[in-house]
């Protein structure tokens, strides 16, 4: 990445993302004190800190572990939760409204209530209701938090942003051209003996749907193989 390219990414940060300390007048009280605390470096590294640990949580978990550990590790968990809140309500108090002018701080109070709802939820409900667990799943969505505080992150992110209008003109044509490819494969393959691996539901060629999912499996190389050998079988009196 050269010079101009480092630049030109530092001033999309700039206009994706509005500064995390906006200007505000520090006040002699309570909530200058707490605006001190919340913006000094050490409380920063502190979340961090949390964010690592709670990462590593979530690598302990296993299919089948002991019941025992998996309510030690939710205890673990509703910790960092109270210190995600804790953070939250710190940093509220002290920029007040001014808080959710941040994109980062949207996220994070998004991950926070989904994980609050499904604490809550998991007081009143059974621990196997699926609706607790995908809500509990986002919990994942806390570890993004490390984006903000990882500057070499932030930059692949905000690239990846600014190419993402590319990226979708570039998805349309190559659906355009699995589309080109549906048609002949329709036209060409639709009277094929159905032999394995393909089957009368969906891996066929009779329809443009059904063409089109087997063109988007074969992209992924499953079984693309048998799929060309099934196409090209010439017919016999056994087959």
């Amino acid at each position: 990445m050269n010079a101009f390219q480092r630049q030109y990414l530092t001033y999309q940060e700039i206009v994706f993302m509005i500064n995390l300390n906006p200007d505000l007048e520090i006040e002699s009280g309570f909530r200058g004190t707490v605006k001190s605390l919340v913006d000094h470096k050490i409380f920063d590294k502190l979340i961090f800190i949390t964010l690592i640990a709670n990462a590593a949580i979530l690598c302990l978990k296993w299919y089948n572990m002991d019941i025992e550990l998996e309510l030690q590790l939710e205890t673990v968990n509703t910790a960092f939760m109270v210190v995600y809140l804790l953070e939250f309500g710190l940093k509220f108090f002290a920029y007040r409204m001014l808080y959710f002018k941040n994109n980062w701080n949207r996220l994070d109070i998004t991950a926070i209530a989904i994980l609050l709802v499904a604490f809550i939820c998991g007081k009143f409900f059974a621990r196997s209701n699926i609706a607790i667990k995908v809500m509990k799943a986002f919990r994942i969505v806390r570890l993004l938090r490390l984006i903000k505080r990882i500057h070499v992150l932030r930059v692949i992110l905000y690239a990846i942003l600014n190419s993402a209008s590319k990226l979708f003109n570039v998805g349309g044509i190559l659906m355009m051209f699995f589309f080109i490819f549906s048609v002949l494969g329709n036209e060409l393959f639709a009277t094929t003996k159905i032999s394995a691996p393909l089957d009368e539901e969906f891996v066929n060629f009779k329809n443009i749907g059904n063409a089109f999912l087997v063109l988007l499996r074969s992209c992924t190389g499953e079984a693309w193989p048998d799929i060309l050998s099934a196409l090209g079988r010439e017919r016999s009196l056994t087959y």
